[in-house]
């Protein structure tokens, strides 16, 4: 029924995504200077938009929907002097304050030009948010966002993610351009914690952070989020070029005392108004080039072992062999199962380690950040877009172990890409709505760079031979067989081994919008608003030792390769020759939407993808009065998991010679429908000093990567 009800609310919303609010609000109050009557009817406008109002009988303004940015504000009344008061900084979500006092034309002769501070705090905010703008992200000691969010109160980076008054990284909800970036399954990202969309500082507005008590517009998150903005063209054209590197030592080498990461960061911006759109269609676009040799950067120090004859070793005295080993000269010889090839390959490669950053832990990766916004007013357009790839070595926790198959360190390669497209229309001076169409796609793996994705060949010795790599016996490159060899009692991987050769891959992503409107109502900004989020998620992996089996149980059954190759899985054939094979092979016991070979799927079912669904809608109304701030809402959240029970857990419906769940005998779980009432309140007590107190309820979704399993999961706990 809840779910019935869930799709109902879906269909007649025409929606799909969480989307939050990038544009702020003006208000104030325009009097005469020297009387201090106020002036109704006067004109308010931000320079260079078509953003503007008119003051009301009280001489109280309020301008809706400005983009985040830094504006010139320009106020003007008939018998009295232009003022401009320049530098008004508009922060998402939040209103700023602005009151205007106008002179007589009779006692000023030129218009007034003023440049406004920054207040300390913002005096409408009913919790803590901290906002920090490109301009002053410049100006740190750090480059990248995450580094700069890290200095922020409340807030502490470990292992690259970041912590918000202590909670776990996946409690962080992340925002771009209004849209969700966060990695739902949880999973620590490369690009740093739980976000995994790469913004170039040089194309970011703004960032804020809000450490909880957040009103009913946000949820999600449990511990705080942060809202990025990127930066909109002006109507003026703009280029910007910039590169640091601290790339001055070949690896092994100093400079100036000291060694080099192998940094290089190149970053160029472009922006302005698109030609023949007089001025209404403009542009900003950034990209950012960054390598570096050690991704964790650390210094090491190396080493350097030849190889001497082991006779001519052996007839040096005691006192003799110590010294020649100190100076990096022993025999380089395999304990046991010794091979002459194998000897001579390694004695050929040395065991040598450079001196500085740790060898074989690069990173390179590409973002590209950009806007384009188009004001036909009273309609508003915006598109805003983020993509990244990011392409790295998986050494870390393995050497110097795989010293002598340094050509086998796996890779990952990491790309997401975030599209988001807003319309705005304005309904006169005091209300607008917004629609958000939103698209989001991560795709990871992780493989051999010897024989790329194609993991079956990593134990194929005809596939390896193509390489150079000669197989001693059908699973091995060395007569050792377990792959491992010891020299001088230290163990490192026989060159050539596939041991560590594990593969994986995952995509996940979600399409969607969302819908909000807001209205100034006197002394009350009304909003509510709606948006869900439809994901696809996908996982595969096989460890060495898996690919290993699936590639020996293959070959010792041909029969069961035969048929699982032979058509689709609409036949009940494939589809059992498939489950036995993985049976046999030992599969990862997560996979699903994709078969056994790597293929997707795009069936319904435990072997399928996942499809969660993730629906919200809020009302909330805030308070504005001089001394008193007060924010009321309603939030709900609807968390549709795409899962799975038993009727009965004693007794699972399992398929024992299908090697299956009876999927017609699975209940379909059923959505989860929260409720969350907030409530904040600011008391504005100086220019420098607010006082805040919040009370709400917060929900979060289960980490997708602890909801689901494969197939072969529960052949495992039914069959053991």
């Amino acid at each position: 029924m809840v779910r019935k009800l869930f799709m109902t609310i879906v269909a007649v919303l025409m929606l799909s995504s969480l989307s939050i609010a990038q544009v702020g609000k003006i208000s104030g109050k325009v009097i005469d200077r020297e009387t201090g009557d106020v002036l109704p009817g006067a004109n308010v406008v931000i320079d260079g938009t078509t953003l503007g109002a008119a003051t009301n009988v009280s001489g109280e303004f309020v301008i809706l929907s400005v983009p985040t940015g830094t504006y010139s504000i320009k106020a003007a009344f008939i018998g009295y002097r232009e003022v401009t008061i320049n530098t008004i900084r508009v922060s998402s979500g939040l209103t700023t304050q602005l009151d205007f006092e106008l002179p007589s034309e009779a006692l000023e002769v030129n218009a007034i030009s003023i440049v406004a501070e920054r207040p300390l705090v913002n005096r409408n905010a009913t919790n803590a948010v901290r906002i920090q703008t490109f301009e002053e992200m410049k100006n740190l000691p750090v480059r990248g966002v995450a580094a700069a969010v890290a200095l922020q109160p409340g807030i502490v980076q470990f292992n690259g993610a970041l912590h918000i008054r202590g909670g776990r990284e996946n409690d962080v909800g992340y925002y771009l351009e209004g849209a969700n970036v966060r990695d739902r399954n949880g999973r620590e990202s490369s690009l740093g914690g739980s976000n995994p969309v790469g913004v170039i500082p040089e194309a970011l507005e703004e960032f804020q952070v809000q450490a909880g008590g957040y009103t009913a517009e946000f949820g999600g998150a449990n511990a705080g989020i942060v809202k990025q903005t990127l930066k909109s063209g002006g109507p003026e054209y703009g280029f910007t070029l910039q590169f640091e590197t601290d790339d001055f030592a070949n690896q092994g080498d100093e400079f100036l005392g000291t060694n080099s990461f192998g940094y290089n960061d190149l970053t160029a911006t472009l922006s302005g108004p698109v030609p023949g759109f007089n001025n209404k269609l403009k542009f900003f676009a950034a990209g950012e080039r960054r390598t570096v040799a050690d991704r964790i950067q650390r210094f090491n120090n190396g080493f350097n072992f030849t190889h001497v004859d082991e006779a001519e070793f052996a007839a040096l005295s005691q006192a003799e062999q110590l010294a020649s080993i100190e100076a990096g000269r022993m025999p380089l010889i395999l304990e046991d199962d010794r091979n002459a090839d194998t000897e001579a390959q390694i004695q050929a490669l040395g065991l040598n380690y450079l001196d500085g950053n740790v060898q074989d832990a690069s990173r390179d990766e590409w973002v590209g950040n950009g806007t384009l916004t188009f004001d036909a007013k009273p309609f508003i357009f915006r598109l805003g877009g983020s993509f990244s790839r990011l392409d790295q070595n998986e050494v870390i926790a393995r050497m110097p172990e795989m010293a002598f198959n340094r050509d086998r360190l796996e890779q990952e390669e990491l790309s997401t890409a975030l599209l988001n497209l807003k319309m705005t229309h304005l309904l006169g001076s005091n209300s607008f709505y917004e629609v958000n169409l939103n698209y989001f796609d991560r795709r990871e793996a992780n493989f051999d760079p010897i024989v790329g994705q194609n993991f079956w060949q990593a134990w194929d010795s005809t596939a390896n031979a193509a390489h150079g790599i000669t197989f001693f016996d059908q699973d091995s490159p060395w007569q050792g067989g377990d792959q491992q060899m010891q020299v001088y009692g230290f163990d490192f991987e026989a060159p050539g081994s596939p041991i560590n050769s594990n593969y994986w891959k995952r995509k996940s992503g979600y399409v969607g919008g969302s819908f909000n409107f807001t209205t100034q109502l006197p002394q009350h900004e009304v909003k509510f608003g709606a948006s869900l989020e439809r994901w696809t998620i996908r996982t595969f992996q096989y460890t060495s030792a898996s690919a290993l089996s699936l590639f020996r149980g293959a070959r010792s059954n041909p029969d069961f390769l035969r048929r699982a190759l032979a058509g689709d899985r609409s036949d009940p054939d494939v589809v059992l020759a498939q489950a036995q094979l993985s049976s046999v092979a030992r599969v990862n016991s997560f996979n699903f939407g994709y078969d056994i070979f790597g293929n997707e799927l795009d069936e319904d079912g435990v072997a399928g993808p996942r499809n969660p669904t993730y629906f919200s809608a809020y009302v909330q109304d805030k308070f504005e009065a001089d001394d008193l701030v007060i924010n009321l809402g309603l939030r709900v959240d609807v968390i549709d998991n795409d899962n799975f029970t038993f009727e009965d857990p004693t007794n699972p419906p399992w398929d024992e010679n299908g090697f299956g769940l009876i999927e017609e005998e699975l209940i379909e779980t059923d959505a989860d429908v929260e409720l969350s009432p907030r409530l904040g309140l600011a008391f504005p007590v100086t220019d420098r000093t607010v006082f805040h107190m919040q009370y709400g309820r917060f929900v979060q979704a289960v980490r997708q990567q602890d909801l689901y399993q494969g197939a072969k999961r529960f052949n495992d706990l039914f069959t053991s």
